[in-house]
């Protein structure tokens, strides 16, 4: 889904960082809502189902604070100086999930 999507591409975007419910939410829907952290933890569950075959823990849940991809193979094949954009997430996704 986009929802989805977005997610997967903020947090590869930044991985091995926690990002908080608050920006997470504020970066995927804009503006937060009353049930904008359950709807948040229903969206991460999906992905991980998702991503199980691809990875074990790839994604880390941080209670009360937020969430963290975790791959650090990431790093090594784009450097953190590397302008890293949409496709750059999207190819990173699709060697994951392949």
């Amino acid at each position: 889904t986009p929802i989805e999507y977005k997610l997967l591409c903020l947090l590869a975007k930044n991985v091995g960082k926690v990002l908080t419910h608050k920006y997470i939410i504020q970066s995927v829907w804009g503006t937060p809502a009353d049930n904008s952290e359950a709807s948040l933890r229903v969206f991460m569950a999906t992905l991980r189902k998702k991503l199980s075959d691809s990875s074990q823990a790839l994604i880390q849940t941080h209670i009360g604070i937020g969430y963290r991809m975790m791959n650090y193979s990431f790093r090594e094949q784009y450097k953190a100086d590397t302008l890293f954009d949409d496709m750059y997430c999207l190819q990173w996704l699709q060697e994951q999930l392949n």
